[in-house]
């Protein structure tokens, strides 16, 4: 008699016997068509045989497993850096029962200050700040409850306010359209118009022209840039002597090749600005100029 030839192998499948399969013993050979009463046997065989093998593996395997550093690992985590003299439960409970009598005084102390906390007028304190917070509302508005209704009440009050402020506000803006920061609000403005008017101009000769001129290009002793402007001193033909009038033209007005005028009643000019240094007096009647000054405030 002879035994079924195992394999260690994992057998997919079980065969099914089916009715018209005739009853073979011998060695199994489903491709063969022989031993079909053996094919059953020999799978369930090779299964066993495959889980013997993983079994034993496992086994193997469970053996060279060092649970030392994961045991080590928690009692670690339990002593967590205890000092030496304290890291077991006996050193623990032994330390525990010489602490009695400390532990006996500090039950004591803190019974004492529990009788300090009850002799407290917490109430008071309370109202004390209470009130403070409150600080003499009306008894309508004193309470964020309130407060907040309140204030839902008047949403369409406070949009109209803050419509009316984004309007002031505008309107402040359009006053203000770009003036520096010295001199935005009225009392600047106010300020500096005062400090003008006390400001006395200081003047230098820049020319004389002691006749008549026609048509001539006036070489300044002083470049025009270093003032504010310029002021003429004109005076009249056939009218005293001391009958002049200044006449004042501010730099900002005037760029380089552009004409400038002056006349009055009997009275005319026109001058050029060429340089800093060089102004031309192209006609005049009836005045001379008398001299060009720099005017610096």
């Amino acid at each position: 008699m002879a035994n079924l030839q195992e394999t260690e192998s994992w057998e997919a499948g079980i065969y099914q016997l089916e009715m018209t399969d005739p009853v073979v013993a011998g060695p199994p050979d489903l491709a063969q068509s022989k031993g079909f009463a053996n094919v059953q046997a020999l799978q369930l065989a090779n299964r066993t045989l495959w889980l013997k093998a993983q079994l034993a593996l496992l086994e193997t395997a469970l053996g060279n497993i060092d649970f030392a550093p994961q045991i080590q690992a928690k009692i670690d985590e339990l002593v967590d850096s205890a000092p030496g003299a304290l890291n077991t439960l006996n050193e623990l409970a032994v330390a525990l029962q010489d602490n009695d009598s400390q532990i006996a005084g500090l039950v004591s102390q803190i019974a004492a200050m529990q009788n300090s906390v009850n002799n407290i007028d917490v109430t008071a304190q309370i109202n004390a700040a209470i009130n403070n917070l409150v600080n003499g509302a009306p008894a309508a508005l004193n309470t964020l409850r309130e407060l907040a209704l309140a204030l839902q009440d008047n949403d369409s009050d406070i949009a109209a306010l803050v419509s009316q402020i984004s309007g002031v506000q505008n309107t402040y803006n359009n006053l203000v359209a770009g003036a520096p920061a010295n001199l935005n609000t009225f009392a600047e403005l106010a300020s500096a118009i005062q400090a003008q008017q006390q400001r006395k101009p200081t003047y230098t000769v820049l020319a004389q022209f002691p006749t008549r001129k026609y048509n001539g290009t006036i070489t300044l002793s002083q470049p025009i840039t270093n003032f504010d402007s310029l002021m003429f001193e004109a005076m009249h033909y056939n009218v005293p002597a001391n009958c002049r009038r200044f006449f004042e033209h501010p730099l900002a007005l005037v760029s380089q090749g552009e004409p400038f005028y002056m006349d009055g009643e009997d009275w005319f000019s026109r001058w050029t600005y060429h340089s800093s240094t060089q102004l031309s007096l192209h006609h005049e009647w009836n005045s001379k100029i008398v001299k060009v000054i720099g005017v610096k405030y």
